[in-house]
């Protein structure tokens, strides 16, 4: 079975995300005060934020932002040939977005798992 890029961006990206939360849980479950439930509740805060925040951008909300900040910095430049309106910059965005899929289940998964380990911490120890 030949990986394609994009499965290959997914199998490292499922590995990445897991090893990243032990990384952090190990060292802060040392100090005095903060339990394993709070150090479980960081990453797992952390992932389900970025899938959310994610989600929000690609749904299209920031993009008359970004046609602005380009915009603005396009004008800093010496030549300027291009002029996109914003209905142009966003039909251009929604195109790119729906070619490059993000990939959220990683994100999910992990933060679910993370946040019910918390909870089930949180009440067992």
């Amino acid at each position: 079975m030949l990986l394609t890029y994009d499965k290959k961006v997914n199998l490292i990206l499922w590995i990445v995300l897991a090893v990243l939360p032990p990384c952090f849980v190990l060292p802060m479950y040392s100090l005095p005060n903060f339990g394993l439930s709070n150090s479980l509740l960081v990453p797992a805060i952390l992932y389900l934020g970025i899938a959310g925040l994610v989600l929000v951008q690609r749904a299209g909300t920031f993009d008359i932002f970004e046609f602005q900040l380009t915009n603005w910095f396009s004008a800093w430049k010496k030549k300027t040939n291009s002029r996109q309106t914003a209905g142009e910059f966003h039909q251009e965005r929604v195109r790119k977005r729906k070619n490059n899929p993000f990939p959220y289940l990683p994100f999910l998964a992990y933060g679910t798992l993370l946040l019910v380990l918390c909870i089930i911490f949180a009440y067992t120890i």
